[in-house]
C-alpha cells in the first residue's frame, strides 16, 4: 500500500468484546500517539458498518481502517497504514510497502 501515509485521519475498528483485540488495541494506543487516529469499538455498530459496506464478521476477523474519505483499508494494508504512524514499527511498514 503505497498511499498509507497520505491519509491524515484514520479510524481503527476493533471488537470491544474480544479480549485479544482489546489487548492489541491497548498496545497500539500506548505506542502510537498520533492524534489523527480514532479508535472505534464496533460492538453494536452494525448500522455504521453497513454504511461503510463492511460486514460485521469481517471486521471482527480482520483489522479494518476507514480513511477520512471513507476508503476501507483492511488486512496487511491496514497494519502497514497503522504501523507507518508508529515510530517503533515505521521501518517494518516501509519494508512491507
Amino acid at each position: 500500500m503505497k498511499d498509507s501515509k497520505n491519509y491524515k485521519h484514520v479510524t481503527v475498528l476493533y471488537d470491544g468484546l474480544c479480549p485479544i483485540c482489546l489487548r492489541q488495541m491497548a498496545q497500539f494506543k500506548r505506542i502510537c500517539k498520533d492524534p489523527n487516529i480514532h479508535w472505534f469499538d464496533i460492538t453494536n455498530q452494525e448500522p455504521w458498518l453497513q454504511e461503510h459496506d463492511i460486514k460485521p464478521i469481517d471486521a471482527m476477523l480482520e483489522l479494518h481502517l476507514v480513511s477520512e474519505d471513507g476508503k476501507v483499508i483492511k488486512g496487511l494494508d491496514a497494519f502497514i497504514c497503522l504501523w507507518s504512524r508508529t515510530p517503533l514499527f515505521r521501518p517494518l511498514a516501509w519494508l512491507l510497502q
